[in-house]
């Protein structure tokens, strides 16, 4: 929801609102922030002296970071809170135009499809491009490099600001892409080797204390310390991130991370399951250590925040498709403890009191309206006999012709006396 004020939120107002939905990065949380702030009082500033193209600089992000650290749900937040459309795409599907494949004005009509067609608004959007790092510098024997090179040289004109020409349906479309924020991020598998490399060679020419193991480093230990160089060397032109002045890292998310995702954060998994659960009259609720549980899966897996909804609903399973008979039997809650995470025990039940009215009145209304929807859809989409084909006239019987020794029918005709067909 955006921020309900007269003026531009503030990157400490921003920082705050994303506190609510972002659990940990502190430092990704401040840079976008402040990125945002920045770019959108430039573009103010700049209606007052049209003739200032970057009056405060350029303002793109370039994130980096593991899977499942919540790089995507960090800038759909953004978006939110400012009020402003956001087109998602994935560099992984681009290339250089005039080559088969997705090329960047896709992104861009999306962004136009989002505000419903509205130029201006979508003037004044942001473009989420993820797995950027895969359109780094590669050799391809020899051949043009149209997937990563190639994608990064024509991204440069839009990062600049330079309108973006597309079309959509019969329309023909230009786009300003000088309000435009641009937001890419990627995991960039490989980068804390190259960093590490870098500052194991510093170390032996006595740039680094001697009392460092970088080898001991974490990879968000290395990412917080990487450096234009690095990422140069990791494959991208100078030119590319010369148009990012503010590259910032997430981290990988630790225990106490994950448990709070799951227990404070507005509309999280653990959240919505308890929804769908009221829904049928039944009160969900996780123990400390099942919510630990929870968390230690999803680090054993390497899959962060993303594996959290995964792991919650396979504990979840062998009781959740007994929802309405639970209902039904006068189930009032569920308790899940560790061992009913992890499939070892059954989860505690509580019923209600004989004396107390039964709690599934709105299941069954929520039941009732998704069959009348299912009903109106089926008399929607009716299946209706196709109609019948009109009949063909007879065609003309050929005279039979005499076939030549040594050769094909005259005139194409058939070798029997009459034509079959």
């Amino acid at each position: 929801m955006p921020i309900p004020t007269e003026t531009l939120p503030s990157p400490k107002e921003i920082t705050r609102a994303l506190d609510r939905v972002v659990r940990g990065q502190r430092r990704a949380k401040h840079d976008v922030a402040l990125s945002a702030y920045r770019h959108y009082m430039a573009a103010a500033y700049r209606e007052r002296y049209p003739h200032l193209r970057h009056p405060f600089g350029r303002h793109h992000v370039l994130l980096l970071g593991p899977t499942g650290a919540g790089k995507t749900h960090l800038v759909r937040s953004l978006a939110s809170i400012l009020g402003v459309p956001i087109a998602f795409a994935s560099a992984a599907n681009l290339v250089e135009a005039g080559y088969v494949g997705e090329h960047i004005d896709s992104v861009f009509r999306r962004l136009y499809l989002a505000t419903q067609r509205d130029p201006a608004a979508a003037a004044r959007g942001i473009v989420y491009i993820d797995e950027i790092d895969k359109i780094r510098r590669q050799e391809v024997g020899g051949q043009r490099d149209v997937a990563g090179e190639g994608v990064q040289t024509t991204l440069l004109a839009p990062l600049d600001g330079c309108p973006i020409e597309f079309r959509c349906d019969d329309a023909h479309v230009t786009l300003d892409t000088t309000n435009v924020l641009f937001v890419c991020t990627g995991a960039f598998g490989g980068l804390a080797d190259i960093i590490r490399h870098r500052l194991g060679a510093r170390r032996t020419l006595g740039f680094m204390p001697q009392g460092e193991d970088v080898h001991a480093l974490s990879d968000d230990e290395l990412l917080a310390r990487g450096e234009m160089q690095d990422l140069e060397t990791y494959g991208f032109i100078p030119e590319f991130l010369g148009r990012f002045p503010i590259i910032s890292t997430v981290q990988s998310l630790s225990r106490d991370d994950l448990v709070a995702i799951l227990r404070d954060v507005d509309e999280s998994a653990l959240v919505r399951k308890r929804r769908w659960f009221q829904a049928h009259g039944i009160d969900l609720t996780f123990e400390n250590d099942a919510l630990e549980e929870l968390a230690d899966a999803a680090i054993r897996n390497g899959t962060n925040a993303r594996g959290l909804e995964r792991m919650l609903a396979k504990s979840l399973s062998r009781i959740e498709w007994r929802l309405p008979d639970l209902a039904d039997e006068g189930v009032t809650g569920v308790t899940m403890t560790r061992a009913a995470v992890r499939g070892d025990a059954e989860p505690l039940t509580t019923c209600r009191v004989a004396t107390r009215a039964p709690r599934k009145g709105a299941a069954i209304e929520l039941r009732r309206a998704a069959q009348q929807l299912l009903s109106r859809r089926r008399e929607e989409t009716a299946w209706a006999p196709p109609p019948p084909l009109e009949p063909k006239a007879p065609r003309p019987m050929r005279r039979p012709g005499r076939r030549r020794r040594g050769g094909p029918p005259p005139n194409g005709d058939s070798c029997l006396p009459f034509d079959t067909t």
